[in-house]
Parts: structure tokens; C-alpha cells; sequence
């Protein structure tokens, strides 16, 4: 995970400038659909779990090593959970595989990360073409189409875990014989990038790697006609908040500088170890819990076209999906934190967001209702303001790790508001920032508001106070 310590003499200067706003980033506005099939979870889980999250689809492992543990001929069927397909994709839910782990028969080092052998033979002398065959004819029928080709390819041996050892013109090789295999033998088949580590590339000052597979893929002259032989890139970020907006601007960048649209989707990776505070990666199960709402409602408007939440369901611990989450209280939290997320914003319509130096504000509208999402992004309480035209209107007042309760419009300012407090974020043990703070829905009600006097309909204006100073962000 990359953290910055930031300088507290910047710090300082940039307070002087919050009350004007000068700076702020760009304000941004998105349509939504699909409602609550565009969440989903990473990791096995029953059907009770899935219905209460309100989940649309589940990510799961399908190892290769574990399929065809010692030869081609090999087909080991009991190494997928077929009754849990069968439960997921009958629930209306869509199961999205994760192919990874060359068995050791595959390649001359025998290493689960290592480069299949023949992989740059035709399809008659290519053993991962032969795999890939198999697995969607086995796969489609039962309703399996989307295919992750493995896993974060652009980790480097000393960088971290290797999970693809080959080079960039072996993986954009690996997505190619993966997609016109898949897709000749499923129409229906969904081509997926494996999620990039983006801390890697950026620690060792190289050029990102998505941006190095996509210029290798367009030099194919097949390419092309082919969709860039995939179909989804998925963007992954673990416990950084202010990362989420960033590396989805980034991919959206690079995606456009390819002339490539494909949709992205969002991967919120959480690791909270209450044991491990000292280490750089340390992160409580509160605050693991905030970052899946940060993470959810930026990626929502940002315009992602899925969003899952990895490392929460308790599962067979496995070389590919190490259990990362050790507590029950870090458990309970982010699912519940994802629950509430999926509950409140997936019958939203479109969300707008007015960043600030100091907080956030994203505000969703819906057919029936508006949620008014706030955290402070830094060391700095913030206090909102948010007009009602009428004293004593309810709401609905949400906050981390608490239950909803009721909140009222007080006549503080004319011709009344809401008054939502949102507590600073906390540093760590080793004095780095990387979740903001906890964050606060206002949930609103449209049948409440009432026209006042004026022909004009009410508009609910929002401001905020920080440093003592009060300024508009709606």
C-alpha cells in the first residue's frame, strides 16, 4: 500500500486558503442504473449471506493447479464448488471466475506464477488454450461467463507476492489465446484484466502497466477486430481512500489516450489487523468499515460499472485467497458498512459530488429519495448545513458503526437546516493518513418538501464550517 506523510507545514499553509475554496477539485456529475446487481462480493458465500448484503454477483476462484493438478487429461471437478454455482447463478446472481495458478506439470519452474509452457504455440501444441477450452465448456452451461485471466500480473519478484512471472507481451499473449478461445466456444464469455497492484509501479517510479498492456496490445495488427482481445478492467485499491478517485482517473486516462473504452470496475480490498498497528498496513476494523462507504460512493460516481469489496467473507483459505480479515469485529463492520451502502444508494439515480481541501460531499438523488453523503478528508472537523424550507422536517441520519436515528430541521438559519457534524480522520500508529474520516449519510425524503410561498420549487443549499469559517459547496 503506498502512504505519504504529509508535511505538517503544508498542511498549515492550506488551512489559510480552505474558507475561500481556492483549489478545489473539479466537481463531478453521473448518471447510475442497474440499481443493486452492480455490487458484488469477493469470495465464497451461501445465498442467506448474499440476500442480506443485497449482492448481484460473486467472484470466485477457479485454479488451475487445482483442476489439473497433474497432466491435460486431468479433471478434477470436486476442486470447484459446484453446488455453490448452482445456488449463486439460480439466485439471479451472475458468478464471476478468477483463473489463476499454472499447475507445475505446465511450466519447466513448476511455479504456480510461472508462464505456461507453449503458450506462443498454436492452439494444437497450447496447453493454457486447452485449459481455457475446457473450462468454459464446462462452465458456460451452468452459467459462468466472466473470466478474470489472473491475478495482479504487474507485481515483480522483491515487490511483493508474484502471481504472473512473465513479462507484458506474455500476459497481453496469455488475454489474447484466453479470448479467442473462450469466446469461440461461449458467445456470451467476458474477458477481465487481472487487478493491477498500483502501488508496485508507482514505488519503483515506472510507468504504469495497464498503460504499457494496452500498447502492447494495439501493436497486434489482430487486435482490433478482436476488442482489444478484453472486456473489463478492474481497478483495485486497498485501504486508501484518497487512491479510489485517483487510480479510476488514471485508468480512465490511459484508457482514453488508447482510444479503448471498456468499463471499469471497482475492487475495495480491506486487510484490517487490530494486531498489527505498528505495521504500515495497519488499519482498525472501523476504519476498514470507512473506507468500503468511501470507496463504494466514489467509485459510484466516478461512473464505475461494478463495485466489489475483497478480503471480507470468511472462506477456505486457499494460496490464491489468503484469509486476511482475522477478526469477527472487522467482519461484522465491513459487511455491515457494505450493507448499508447497497441498502441506501442502489435505488439512487444520479450523484453529483462537491469536493472540498477539507470534506467531502457527494449528494445522490433518487425517484423518492436524496442521500447527502459527508466525511472530512483530513485532520479538520467539519460541520454541514443543509436547508430545509420547512422547521421540523425529518431525516434520516446515518453514521459509521451506529444505528440510523431520526434528525429534525431546527430554524438555526433561515428558513430552517439540518446541522451534520463529521469528525476528523485519524492517523495511524506511524503517523500516515490513508482512510478519511467516518462518513455520515443524511438521508431526505422528496415527498416532505413543500413549495413555499414562492412559485419557485425549494433547492437545498449546503454549506460547510471549517477552521471557523462557513462556505457554499451546493
Amino acid at each position: 500500500m503506498h502512504f505519504v506523510r504529509q508535511n505538517l507545514m503544508v498542511w498549515g499553509c492550506m488551512l489559510a486558503v480552505l474558507a475561500a475554496g481556492i483549489g478545489q477539485p473539479v466537481r463531478a456529475q453521473t448518471d447510475l442504473h442497474e440499481g443493486g446487481s452492480r455490487f458484488g462480493i469477493i469470495g465464497p458465500a451461501d445465498v442467506t449471506t448474499l440476500d442480506q448484503l443485497g449482492v448481484g454477483w460473486v467472484q470466485l476462484p477457479f485454479s488451475w493447479a487445482a483442476i489439473q493438478p497433474d497432466s491435460a487429461d486431468d479433471w478434477n471437478a470436486d476442486a470447484i464448488d459446484a453446488d455453490l454455482i448452482a445456488a449463486v447463478v439460480d439466485s439471479g446472481r451472475e458468478v464471476v471466475g478468477v483463473i489463476a495458478d499454472t499447475p507445475a506439470w505446465a511450466a519447466a519452474s513448476g511455479q504456480p506464477y510461472a508462464v505456461p509452457d507453449g503458450l506462443w504455440e498454436p492452439d494444437a501444441g497450447n496447453i493454457w488454450a486447452g485449459f481455457v477450452q475446457r473450462l468454459v465448456t464446462e462452465y458456460a452451461p451452468l452459467g459462468v461467463h466472466h473470466w478474470i485471466i489472473y491475478d495482479e500480473p504487474n507485481v515483480r519478484l522483491g515487490e511483493g507476492r508474484v502471481r504472473f512471472a512473465g513479462d507484458v507481451d506474455d500476459y497481453a499473449r496469455l488475454l489474447k489465446v484466453a479470448t479467442i478461445t473462450a469466446k469461440n466456444h461461449d458467445p456470451d464469455a467476458v474477458i477481465h484484466l487481472g487487478a493491477l497492484n498500483w502501488w508496485v509501479d508507482d514505488a519503483a517510479g515506472r510507468e504504469s502497466y495497464l498503460a504499457r498492456l494496452l500498447r502492447t496490445i494495439k501493436a497486434d495488427p489482430e487486435a482490433a477486430a478482436r476488442g482489444s482481445y478484453f472486456d473489463v478492467v478492474t481497478v483495485r485499491v486497498t485501504g486508501n481512500t484518497a487512491a479510489v478517485w485517483r487510480k479510476l482517473a488514471d485508468a480512465r486516462a490511459i484508457l482514453a489516450a488508447a482510444a479503448m473504452a471498456q468499463p471499469i470496475w471497482l475492487e475495495a480490498s480491506v486487510h484490517p489487523d487490530q494486531a498489527s498497528e505498528s505495521s504500515a498496513l495497519s488499519m482498525t476494523p472501523a476504519q476498514a468499515a470507512d473506507f468500503v462507504v468511501h470507496a463504494a460512493v466514489l467509485g459510484l460516481v466516478a461512473g464505475v460499472e461494478r463495485i466489489a469489496v475483497g478480503d471480507v467473507i470468511p472462506a477456505r483459505e486457499s494460496a490464491f485467497f489468503p484469509l486476511d480479515i482475522k477478526h469477527e469485529l472487522a467482519q461484522s463492520l465491513v459487511l455491515a458498512a457494505y450493507q448499508t451502502v447497497i441498502d441506501v444508494l442502489a435505488p439512487m439515480q444520479r450523484v453529483t459530488r462537491y469536493p472540498h481541501l477539507a470534506a467531502e460531499l457527494i449528494v445522490f438523488e433518487g425517484a423518492a429519495q436524496d442521500v447527502y453523503v459527508m466525511w472530512a478528508v483530513d485532520q479538520w472537523a467539519a460541520l454541514f448545513s443543509i436547508t430545509s424550507n420547512v422547521e421540523g422536517e425529518i431525516a434520516t441520519l446515518i453514521m459509521a458503526h451506529a444505528s440510523p436515528t431520526g434528525i429534525e430541521s431546527q430554524v438555526i438559519d433561515w428558513p430552517a437546516v439540518f446541522r451534520v457534524e463529521v469528525t476528523p480522520a485519524r492517523r495511524d500508529a506511524n503517523g500516515f493518513l490513508t482512510v478519511a474520516g467516518s462518513p455520515v449519510l443524511l438521508v431526505l425524503d422528496r415527498d416532505t418538501l413543500q413549495d413555499t410561498a414562492v412559485d419557485a420549487p425549494f433547492v437545498r443549499v449546503t454549506y460547510m464550517q471549517v477552521n471557523g469559517e462557513w462556505v457554499r459547496l451546493r
